[in-house]
């Protein structure tokens, strides 16, 4: 908004806004936007694969905003150092906390 305000007579492009948005947000909140997100979805999935060990992990990783299972099983593997179905056998670590 700032940036807006300190150049009102440029016509300011999508693409410029969102590279100052990912640069603010992430000096709030000391990572990336893509970083966020694929914690957050990480955080959810962690937990579902817990609390809900009927749904196949497939269905977890989709619900939870993975684009399909490689690709979760990938960040999932370098994120906890373990499969998904590894992590529900041993049930969720007292770190890693519900929701």
């Amino acid at each position: 908004m700032d940036y807006i305000e300190r150049n009102p007579g440029r016509d300011i492009g999508l693409e410029e806004l969102k590279f100052h948005f990912h640069r603010i947000f992430h000096a709030l909140a000391g990572e990336t936007l893509s970083d966020f997100m694929r914690r957050v979805r990480l955080e959810r999935a962690t937990a579902r694969l817990v609390d809900d060990p009927a749904a196949p992990v497939i269905v977890v990783a989709l619900d939870c905003g993975f684009s399909g299972p490689a690709v979760f099983a990938r960040v999932f593997r370098e994120r906890f150092g373990m499969s998904a179905s590894e992590w529900r056998r041993r049930g969720r670590p007292s770190s890693v906390a519900k929701g």
